[in-house]
């Protein structure tokens, strides 16, 4: 092995030197990169000199200040940072100006704050009202009296903090706690590390949260802007691959301008640093060389899962390898996108979308179709004359969001033993083996399904229908320790009833397990507490024993017979009156 040259003083002063300015630069960056959005060269009047106002100017004013005071090292400058940054003596929270600084920090030099245990490194909390949030129940039903079967995540983006999400008096999470009844908690992370490292801590906390949450977890949503999207997406993925439960009880997910693909601003450091430095709103990057945190260098791509990064120079150039995450199965996905542009195809639409993410990384679109996310048309919106960080306050936003949440949607149920969730056309295998299995045929009735894609065309026309048009329906049961259907169970609005009744079926190797009991119990639960019915029925065939005993179980008594019809038999009609 050969001998390595001794270190000379001089190249100590380079490295304390490099630091210094890389430490400037990196602040010089973000402060670009947040001003840059607000007037974007050639398309307005005043001049850009990647400097910032107010409590944003104040934060990016103080980093390169004291960098500059301090003329060394990193290490040095965050010695005199770290006591000037800490809470005033009486002081349980900081000001917003103290976290927006110490959030900048990380977002530039976060996974280096990490690595060598600086007290300024952010730890992930969740949160609420500024304060972390003790994840034990007795503790969070002192912290959060309010809370409630609805959750809702806020993830926020680079370099910023939970308190961000205030922004010119509105916040998405409060407003949604006021309208639509959510309990809203807010992520707090070092943006700094990669955002896989950021994910399989929150997959974690996440964990813990939904098992000591006061009350049963209905509706689970995940918000990220920016960033947080990125980072939800990572935890999702890598809480389903742990067999973490959290993950199947998520309903929502809902990406603000997020760079599912990469923001070019990092992949055009990465590339043309001399030609960005001929470029009024990028110039910062000219001066950046390799130090760049882990979070930043994860948006030249999207980075989302370790196999990304781990044994790669992540500032070598070539082309794109990451691993192909879809968007999670069984949730509702959410695109919400900006562009700066007033209308479709104009300048700013096509270049620069939102001023840092383009529209088609923001929709999940790809030249790689293996790449490009499913987000449903439905669900994907584009706000135009928005830039980036308005997506957090525009009353449009707001808008696209509240209908986001407040659409028509069963809620997942979870009890002991099984997850009962809305069907998805991806079930059409295990429908085409119950609606043809015997008992099926000799209580229910031949549905003529006989493929795939006559198991697709009844989930459409049937369950999922009626799930759009009246917020319930029939739903699949799956074992949690498996994750295995065995059936489904739900409430139906027939034509032929007056009243919403209760409807179920189960494969032969799932029945006399009591599967069928707890399922129809939760349903029935659902329907009086959650929908507010106050009478709910069921039919079934005189001679299927089995079910009216389920039914009894469920509370449901008989009440009297149905006459048969001209094409039908008669059946026994059970009732519940809550």
């Amino acid at each position: 092995m050969p001998r390595l040259p001794p270190i000379q003083n001089s190249d100590l002063r380079g490295a304390a030197r490099l630091a210094t300015d890389a430490t400037a630069g990196l602040t010089d960056l973000v402060e670009a990169m947040h001003e840059r959005i607000a007037r974007i060269p050639g398309f307005g009047t005043q001049a850009l000199d990647g400097r910032t106002g107010g409590i944003t100017g104040l934060v990016y004013k103080s980093i390169r200040g004291v960098t500059r005071v301090v003329g060394g090292s990193i290490d040095a400058l965050l010695a005199l940072l770290a006591p000037a940054l800490a809470p005033a003596t009486g002081q349980s929270v900081a000001s917003p100006e103290r976290e927006a600084i110490v959030a900048a920090l990380n977002g530039v030099l976060g996974d280096y704050l990490a690595a060598s245990n600086n007290p300024l490194a952010t730890a992930m909390t969740l949160r609420r009202d500024g304060r972390a949030l003790a994840l034990d129940r007795e503790a969070l039903r002192s912290q959060l009296p309010d809370a409630g079967p609805r959750v809702l995540v806020l993830l926020h983006g680079l370099c910023m903090n939970d308190l961000q999400w205030q922004r010119k008096g509105h916040d998405h999470g409060a407003a949604l706690a006021r309208e639509l009844g959510y309990t809203p908690v807010y992520l707090r992370y070092n943006s700094g590390l990669h955002v896989s490292i950021n994910g399989h801590a929150l997959a974690q906390q996440l964990e813990q949260l939904v098992d000591q949450w006061p009350t049963p977890v209905e509706r689970l949503v995940l918000l990220g802007h920016s960033m947080g999207g990125l980072l939800a997406r990572s935890a999702l993925h890598t809480g389903a691959q742990a067999g973490l439960r959290w993950p199947s009880q998520v309903t929502d997910l809902v990406c603000l301008g997020t760079p599912h693909h990469g923001a070019p601003l990092e992949r055009a450091g990465h590339w043309v640093d001399l030609v960005l430095g001929a470029t009024p709103y990028a110039a910062p990057f000219a001066r950046l060389g390799k130090v760049r945190s882990a979070g930043i260098t994860d948006l030249r791509r999207g980075n989302l899962v370790d196999e990304d990064w781990v044994g790669r120079d992540r500032f070598a150039r070539g082309a794109d390898r990451r691993q192909p995450v879809p968007l999670p199965d069984k949730v509702r996905c959410f695109a919400v996108a900006a562009t700066t542009g007033q209308q479709s195809g104009d300048l700013k639409d096509r270049l620069l979308g939102d001023g840092l993410v383009p529209l088609d990384s923001a929709l999940g679109r790809h030249k790689d179709p293996a790449r490009t996310l499913a987000f449903a048309e439905e669900r994907q919106w584009i706000g135009y004359g928005i830039n980036h960080l308005e997506l957090l306050s525009r009353p449009e936003v707001y808008a696209q969001l509240r209908q986001c949440f407040s659409e028509v949607a069963m809620l997942v149920l979870h009890t002991e033993c099984l997850t009962i969730r809305p069907f998805t056309e991806d079930d059409a295998a295990f429908i085409l083996e119950l609606v043809n299995d015997a008992d099926w045929l000799r209580f229910i009735g031949d549905k003529k399904v006989h493929d795939l894609d006559g198991a697709r065309r009844y989930l459409r026309d049937g369950p999922l229908a009626m799930q759009a048009k009246y917020g319930h329906g029939l739903c699949c049961v799956e074992r949690h320790s498996d994750g295995q259907a065995l059936g489904m169970c739900g409430l139906i609005k027939r034509d032929s009833l007056d009243d919403v009744d209760l409807g179920f079926a189960f494969l032969p190797a799932a029945r006399s397990q009591g599967y069928a009991r707890e399922a129809a119990a939760a349903v029935v639960g659902f329907g009086v507490g959650t929908l507010g019915l106050e009478r709910i029925v069921a039919i079934t065939d005189p001679d299927n024993q089995a079910s009216a005993r389920v039914l009894e179980a469920a509370g449901l008594r008989f009440e009297r017979l149905l006459p048969a019809g001209a094409e039908s038999k008669a059946l026994r009609l059970f009732a519940l009156d809550a």
